[in-house]
């Protein structure tokens, strides 16, 4: 059986915690084992987290959810300011400070935790583009 759901959700705090409970309602009627569906609900809330805290996305923000046999995937979507990745082996070019988002030791550590807690991560952003974030963890049941 595969389950899909959209949730457009204000961004507010108490957004996060709603998207973490109705994860974590699907997963659980599907029979899911504990820990990882408390594995996928922190993902999902350190990517609903990051919106809320940098996006400034007026309109708030979309998650996608889809839960098959398999797997649970997760994409969260804002319209913010977006950012222009640095690649972390790369020197950064002058003056790129500016625009380039600061390392992850600067700003806390929701994507490193995603990157933990999921087997697959994608992000996509450009300046004026708003940030895509792609998870994906296999599932394992009850």
């Amino acid at each position: 059986m595969r389950v899909t759901m959209s949730l457009t959700l204000p961004g507010e705090v108490s957004s996060v915690r709603m998207a973490r409970r109705v994860l974590a309602s699907v997963l659980d009627v599907r029979g899911v084992a504990p820990d990882a569906v408390f594995d996928i609900c922190l993902a999902l809330a350190e990517a609903c987290t990051n919106v809320v805290d940098h996006a400034h996305a007026n309109n708030g923000y979309r998650v996608v959810v889809e839960v098959n046999d398999q797997a649970c995937r997760l994409i969260v979507t804002d319209a913010g300011a977006g950012f222009r990745p640095v690649p972390l082996d790369a020197a950064e070019p002058p003056g790129a400070a500016d625009e380039a988002v600061p390392d992850e030791t600067e700003r806390g550590r929701g994507i490193q935790l995603i990157r933990a807690l999921t087997d697959r991560v994608g992000i996509s952003s450009g300046p004026g583009e708003g940030v895509i974030v792609f998870m994906e963890k296999r599932l394992q049941y009850a």
